[in-house]
């Protein structure tokens, strides 16, 4: 495979989601831990009172700006273009509505970290 390189050329943005996880997590089958007569966390604390979940909530975030890139945790970026055949430069500019994926990637498959879309980019 060669590589190929890409410039890319992306607006300034930063997306923000705060997401309450107890409907997730009880599809998941977890809704034991959210009622106080069912939980059970024996052997996980040493706490003898009852105790169970009130809230799970989940906040992400993805920044990018002319210093580079951040996702939660996360503090850099890598975007490359693999094919077989090596061609001209390849120049991407996201003037237009743009669907972005953060993945975490090995030898067997790809996990999707953050996704998000740019409806009114502004270069």
């Amino acid at each position: 495979m060669w590589r190929i390189k890409v410039t890319v050329a992306l607006p300034k943005f930063k997306i923000e989601q705060t997401i309450d996880l107890e409907d997730s997590l009880t599809k998941l089958a977890l809704d034991e831990i959210f009622d106080q007569s069912a939980a059970n966390f024996t052997g996980m604390i040493t706490s003898k009172e009852p105790l169970h979940v009130s809230k799970v909530i989940q906040k992400a975030f993805i920044e990018v700006n002319e210093e580079g890139s951040e996702a939660a945790a996360a503090t850099e970026m890598i975007i490359e273009r693999k094919c077989h055949v090596k061609g001209p430069d390849i120049f991407f500019i996201a003037d237009h509505p743009f669907v972005l994926m953060l993945l975490e990637k090995s030898e067997e498959k790809a996990n999707i970290l953050f996704a998000g879309k740019i409806m009114n980019p502004q270069l």
